[in-house]
């Protein structure tokens, strides 16, 4: 059984799978395996994808009607054998480093690890390489351990499953993806499977190059606002674990992601959204002690009402 078994779910990502795959090829820790899952790719994924490994036995590449990235991690993590989970999107990179380094912080952790959380370096356009500007530095190991997510609640932590390694027993009898393109499903999975003991975040060295396109902002912004609503209703059912005495921890994960989609969708003038995620999230933010966001979110909102007007009558 390897230690490390990569899922890299993938559509359409001709352009970009190759250079992620050699950052893989290119580990210096080689006890893994990787599985790219084509979700369903019109273009020639697939045999840019087989052309990268070169036949190397530690990778495969499955297929898959186009079902979304969390059924396609889903797929990956079922196919897998390896004892953890490394998430890897398709466009973008492992720095060489990055598996020893989840493997020495997970050795040096006190306990078990059920979910591990890395750090990213942002790009956009071509990758920066080893020794340039923009390129991570390999620094020496620095982890925070905690019991579980929980205990990490008071931090703004980046929860994206790019950097999200999770122990595969554990992600499996959570659930896994509830599949489809759903955002914020990530932090979903990060609550189910780091209520499971032993939490770390990978302070440094960063190990994961995040590759930023020109997305539509509007629809990224639509889709983030509709998966935290989904949250506050998963959370108000009782469907999270933890039960009520660790309801105070995992809403205040949810509302900081409510909290920076609503300064968005204010400045975007999107009113209904905005008084729907404020009111959603309401007595959750104020028991958690954000009263500046509880007051000055409609101030916010109501300021831009008002420019928008004053726009409109001078035209």
């Amino acid at each position: 059984m390897p230690r490390f078994s990569l899922v890299i779910p993938a559509y359409n990502a001709s352009p970009y799978i190759g250079a992620t795959l050699r950052s893989v090829l290119g580990q210096t820790f080689t006890d893994f395996e990787a599985i790219v899952v084509d979700d369903g790719s019109k273009d020639d994924t697939v045999e840019v994808a087989r052309a990268a490994v070169g036949g190397d036995p530690r990778f495969r590449v499955i297929s898959q009607a186009n079902a979304g990235p969390g059924a396609a991690r889903n797929a990956g993590t079922e196919a897998a054998a390896g004892e953890y989970i490394v998430f890897l999107d398709a466009d973008d990179l492992l720095t060489p480093w990055a598996l020893r380094t989840q493997a020495e912080a997970i050795d040096a952790a006190p306990g078990p690890a059920a979910l591990l959380l890395a750090q990213a370096s942002r790009f956009r356009g071509d990758p920066p390489e080893p020794g340039v500007g923009g390129y991570p530095a390999h620094t020496e190991l620095k982890a925070t351990n905690y019991r579980d997510v929980f205990e990490a609640s008071d931090r703004a932590l980046w929860f994206a499953t790019t950097v999200m390694t999770c122990e595969r027993r554990a992600l499996l009898e959570t659930g896994g993806f509830d599949g489809g393109n759903i955002y914020l499903e990530d932090l979903e999975v990060a609550i189910k499977v780091g209520s499971r003991p032993g939490f770390i975040v990978i302070e440094s060295p960063r190990t994961v190059l995040y590759r930023e396109h020109e997305m539509n902002r509007t629809k990224q912004r639509d889709l983030t606002y509709s998966g935290v609503i989904r949250m506050v209703r998963k959370e108000r059912r009782g469907e999270l674990p933890g039960g009520r005495g660790r309801a105070r921890e995992r809403r205040r994960y949810i509302c900081r992601a409510g909290r920076a989609i609503s300064y968005g969708q204010a400045r975007a003038g999107r009113v209904r959204a905005v008084l729907h995620m404020w009111w959603a999230t309401l007595w959750w933010q104020v028991r958690d002690g954000r009263i500046a966001y509880v007051l000055g979110l409609p101030l916010v909102l109501a300021r831009g009402m008002v420019v928008r007007g004053n726009g409109r009558a001078t035209k």
